[in-house]
């Protein structure tokens, strides 16, 4: 519009410019919605539970299984333990 005359101006037709631009180029004039995701109130945007589902059973008890308690082991499994896992205390 600028450098355009008064007389220009006054004959310009806005409806029929916009109703051309919306043929033209309709993602102009579209509508996104999407939630907001900035809130901390506990639930997702989406409403789903955000908190992790519990393990099952089986997973469970194969933890408590496979649990190494080095506070209470022997030296020496203590040793085994760190040759398993790939450690070497020298080296820290």
């Amino acid at each position: 519009m600028a450098g355009k005359t008064e007389e220009e101006l006054s004959k310009f037709d806005r409806k029929a410019f916009f109703d051309g631009i919306r043929k033209d180029r309709p993602y102009l004039f579209g509508e996104r919605v999407q939630p907001a995701t900035t809130g901390t109130n506990g639930a997702a945007a989406d409403g789903s539970d955000p908190k992790t589902p519990a393990a099952g059973a089986p997973v469970v008890e194969v933890a408590k299984e496979q649990r190494f308690d080095a506070m209470k082991a022997k030296p020496e499994e203590v040793q085994a333990r760190m040759n398993k896992l790939g450690l070497n205390p020298n080296q820290l």
